[in-house]
């Protein structure tokens, strides 16, 4: 998504919302109440009489430490103590939006849920319509690259984590043989060229491939 277009969303977020707390991410797709679709804004809103909210920007994702994961842990729910009094085990989760083309996720996510214990850990990462070249993550008012915002939510309602799983299997298996895991490109797959043999064990001519496809 363009700059331009980032900052005029981020200026109508600001007078639509006021002091609201706000974080948000650029998007693939949104999953809306009339199903999943593209090129909308969408959200969840959570009561403040039911639900207090903190939130923690990393603003770079390539010097994340295990060291700075804690200290920004120990900072959030410092501040989210503050606010609740009493914060029982299992009243409160984290959720974590970071960078998508950052390609630092697994440090990231590693270093935050060691650092936080017993509070689980959900989010995801942002996307950019599939074009592989910007994401951004909204937090503190601005889009930011090279982001990630941490939200913790305490709440006296229970929940629970958990996760779907939109693939499946058919059988065939095929073992990576060379691949690029800084950029996160397969290069090959059985010993033959990635794209040419994925296309062969799922049975579409390699031109077709795509990632409505995959």
């Amino acid at each position: 998504m363009r700059p331009l277009l980032l900052g005029i969303i981020a200026g109508a977020l600001g007078r639509l919302f006021g002091d609201i707390h706000l974080v948000g991410c650029t998007t693939a797709g949104e999953i809306t109440p009339d199903g999943y679709i593209d090129g909308s804004i969408t959200g969840v809103g959570f009561a403040k009489s039911d639900f207090i909210t903190v939130s923690e920007a990393i603003v770079d994702l390539s010097g994340f430490t295990m060291a700075a994961a804690s200290n920004l842990v120990r900072k959030a729910t410092a501040r989210l103590d503050a606010r609740t009094g009493s914060r029982p085990n299992g009243s409160t989760f984290a959720f974590l939006m970071i960078d998508g083309m950052s390609r630092q996720e697994e440090k990231v996510v590693s270093a935050i849920f060691n650092a936080l214990g017993e509070i689980p850990l959900l989010g995801g990462s942002a996307g950019d319509d599939l074009t592989y070249e910007n994401t951004h993550v909204f937090v503190n008012g601005r889009f930011h690259s090279n982001c990630a915002a941490l939200l913790l939510v305490h709440t006296h309602h229970p929940f629970r984590i958990f996760k779907t799983e939109h693939f499946q299997s058919f059988g065939e298996r095929m073992v990576v043989t060379a691949a690029d895991s800084e950029l996160r490109i397969v290069r090959e797959l059985n010993a033959e060229p990635a794209a040419r043999e994925y296309a062969r064990v799922i049975g579409v001519p390699v031109e077709e491939l795509c990632p409505r496809v995959f």
